[in-house]
């Protein structure tokens, strides 16, 4: 299962990229956000080249696997919206950047990288 998760973070942050790329620049909070979610890529990387490290991140693994989906939905989902729809959700959605941001650096955090 973690040996699946590490392929799946790794498509899951290509899509993220892509998204970034199709964003128009009105969108620089889902911008910054995926850019902050690169921060996943090298323990992954790391993982996916030393694959005795699985078992210890397995549960590190799930985690950033689940945040990055969310990541990529809300994003999805901001970015479908109309100007008009992003300022009646304006707090909301600060919030909720503000709420990935803090859960993506916890999630770096969970990593265990020494073998």
């Amino acid at each position: 299962m973690a040996l699946e998760a590490v392929g799946l973070i790794i498509s899951t942050l290509q899509a993220l990229r892509q998204l970034g790329d199709d964003l128009a620049s009105s969108n620089d909070s889902c911008k910054l956000l995926i850019s902050h979610c690169e921060i996943l890529a090298q323990p992954v990387n790391q993982i996916n080249e030393n694959r005795d490290l699985l078992d210890a991140n397995s549960h590190a693994l799930q985690n950033a696997l689940s945040l990055l989906v969310e990541c990529r939905n809300f994003c999805t989902k901001f970015k479908k919206r109309n100007f008009f729809d992003k300022i009646g959700h304006k707090n909301r959605d600060k919030e909720m950047f503000t709420v990935l941001h803090h859960k993506m650096d916890i999630a770096a955090g969970l990593f265990t990288l020494q073998v």
